[in-house]
Order: C-alpha cells, then sequence, then structure tokens
C-alpha cells in the first residue's frame, strides 16, 4: 500500500514540476493599447451632439430607468425615458457650452424642485477613432438635485451619431 502512494505522490510532483516549468512565462504578455483616447474636457457643442444612454439611480424619484438624452446642434435637450414606469416621459431643455462648461436649461420645469434653474457641468468625453462614444458628467452647480443625480450617477453611452 505504502508504495503506490509513493508513486502517486512522485506521479504529482512530476506532472506539477513539468507543467510549471513549461508553457507560458511568468512575465504576461502585454495587451495592445487601448484605442480609446484618454477623455478630454468637452469644448464644443459637437463634443456632445447625438444620443446617449443615461441610467438614473435606483435612489431617482422617478424610479430607476434608462433614458435616451439627445443633444441636438440646435442647443435641444431631449431627455426620453425607455425603461421603468414612467416610460415614455418626455423633458425638453436648451444646453449650450460656456467657457468649457456644458449649461442646462429648463425653463418650463419638470414639476420637480428647481427644476428650471441652470445646472453647470463639466464634460469629459471619451473618443474611438475620433468620434464621442462616452460622456462623463461632473457637477460644477445645479441646484436641481435629480438632474445632477441622473446626469453623475453612471458615463453616458453614445446611442447614435
Amino acid at each position: 500500500m505504502k508504495k503506490h502512494w509513493r508513486e502517486l505522490i512522485i506521479f504529482a510532483l512530476v506532472l506539477l514540476l513539468t507543467t510549471v516549468g513549461c508553457g507560458q512565462s511568468a512575465t504576461p504578455t502585454p495587451l495592445p493599447p487601448p484605442t480609446d483616447v484618454p477623455e478630454v474636457l468637452a469644448s464644443k457643442n459637437e463634443d456632445v451632439l447625438g444620443v446617449w444612454l443615461m441610467t438614473s439611480p435606483p435612489s431617482d424619484p422617478l424610479g430607476p430607468s434608462d433614458q435616451h438624452v439627445e443633444y441636438r446642434a440646435d442647443g435641444a435637450r431631449i431627455a426620453t425615458i425607455i425603461s421603468g414606469m414612467h416610460k415614455g416621459y418626455r423633458a425638453e431643455a436648451k444646453f449650450w457650452l460656456e467657457g468649457g462648461l456644458l449649461k442646462i436649461h429648463n425653463p418650463q420645469g419638470t414639476g420637480e424642485a428647481n427644476s428650471t434653474s441652470i445646472g453647470t457641468y463639466q464634460v469629459y468625453v471619451t473618443k474611438r477613432g475620433g468620434m464621442p462614444v462616452q460622456l462623463r458628467f461632473v457637477v460644477v452647480d445645479d441646484a436641481y438635485v435629480n438632474r445632477k443625480d441622473r446626469m453623475t450617477y453612471k458615463p453616458s453611452m453614445r446611442v447614435e451619431p
């Protein structure tokens, strides 16, 4: 019986030594560089134009949801809820870049507290192949807390050009 255990242990050691010492080296092969350009601060309206997927936080009074937010060349910002209990709800606002900051104003409001205030954000853009693919918002000043929470919860991903 001892002979079988001894042979089993020797076999396991030989197997371990031959597989550990062979094959891939301990130094991993570097991955190719990412195709995304590091984030840059948005400097013109064209950096944000298009339709973006924005995800609301679970604490949102309208419930957790996804929205398509469209920034148009004419300065219109249209947010349409595409999931959740308020699916189909649409809010329109105006946006512009001023001094390197994105400003958003919803003159008609939404019924939520401070929804007519002007929000000010830094917008960081990630581009792939020269085209914006992600927006990340950092609040500078916004009294409309729900908008601030929605915009800063997660980066927005491009849906359409």
